[in-house]
């Protein structure tokens, strides 16, 4: 009975120190995503997708992050929220300075995850000024709000006047058509025929807590065209909506892709079963990880970068995602969903 204690002692051991060793080396994920409303415009951009890092550091100052990420030469960046954790405001701190060094890179797409909301509403000011920073940093900002993305970078508002004033994109840059702070170009409507042409549409949708609760409310359709207006049926739409347990919605309402997050790839991961846990203490809940279907909707659910209440992954890198995009007539050498 000794013997088998000790054994038992040691493999906790050695699994404790492997996932130590495992979640400091990030895991590059690659999709193919298919659809006839992609461009070549989208086909020719570098795009990668994060979620979850609660500021966790990869490195001093997250210099490895940063480095990985630069290495990769993206075109943007998608991040779907759930950057800090709720209960510890130090986090704004370490990923305002991360935002600054993403947005040296390439630009930055932000929607906000539970930890973001809950944190505002906790620490208003805190959170006031930590979006202030992100938005000086060039982030744009997407709270239940949109943006076009152009073939040459810049970036135009859906003319909403709510967008105008919390994506980050100035009002006053935005009347004259001059670079915003951002460093991206945003003319007005009247200004529209001397943008190049749309790649993408990319919407962040701000849930409440309401719809993480144990028993959470039904997100339907109808609702989310009161909070984010309907899907594009003529540009390819990306949604960043941090709850995958939302996707029946997500493809009622027809976005093309739906970008998540939330469940940390399930903690531990089990070959051939998936995630083991959900933030909820559910086991083997869905969607978990990877790319799933419904209908004319793709979600791609990311393991992400770090961890909060439960400080432990197994089997489960932290995920830097990468999006190649096709409309059919292309080959990519991605793994084809």
């Amino acid at each position: 009975m000794l013997l088998f204690f000790v054994i038992c002692g040691i493999l906790l051991i050695l699994i404790i120190i492997y996932s130590l060793i495992e979640n400091k080396f990030l895991k590059i994920s690659n999709y193919s995503l298919e659809s006839l409303k992609v461009t070549p415009d989208l086909m020719a951009k570098r795009i990668l997708f994060l979620s979850d890092l609660h500021g966790y550091r990869f490195g001093k100052d997250n210099s490895r992050l940063i480095t990985r990420l630069q290495s990769l030469k993206p075109d943007f960046i998608l991040i779907a929220g759930d950057f800090i954790t709720k209960n510890k405001p130090g986090t704004m701190e370490a990923t305002k300075h991360l935002m600054k060094d993403l947005c040296k890179i390439c630009t930055v797409f932000y929607s906000l995850g539970n930890h973001e909301s809950t944190a505002a509403f906790r620490y208003p000011e805190k959170y006031a000024q930590f979006l202030e920073s992100i938005k000086k940093s060039g982030v744009i900002y997407l709270d239940n709000q949109s943006v076009f993305y152009h073939a040459d970078g810049s970036v135009s508002l859906t003319y909403d006047r709510k967008a105008e004033e919390n994506t980050g994109l100035a009002e006053d840059d935005n009347a004259s058509g001059k670079v915003t702070s951002a460093g991206l170009k945003s003319p007005v409507s009247g200004n529209a025929d001397k943008l190049s042409p749309v790649v993408c549409k990319i919407t962040g949708l701000t849930l409440g807590e309401e719809y993480y609760d144990q028993h959470p409310a039904v997100l339907t359709k109808d609702l989310m065209n009161e909070l984010i207006g309907e899907a594009d049926t003529e540009n390819y739409h990306i949604l960043l909506a941090h709850n995958p347990e939302c996707f029946s919605a997500y493809a009622d309402w027809q976005a093309d892709l739906s970008l998540g997050g939330h469940y940390h790839g399930g903690i531990i991961r089990i070959p051939g079963l998936g995630g083991l846990i959900s933030p909820k203490y559910r086991l083997f809940p869905d969607y978990t990880s990877g790319a799933y279907k419904k209908g004319n909707t793709t979600m791609l659910v990311s393991k992400g970068l770090g961890t909060h209440t439960i400080h432990f992954r197994l089997f489960n890198r932290p995920e830097i995602n990468i999006l190649h995009f096709s409309n059919g007539k292309e080959i990519s050498d991605a793994d084809s969903i």
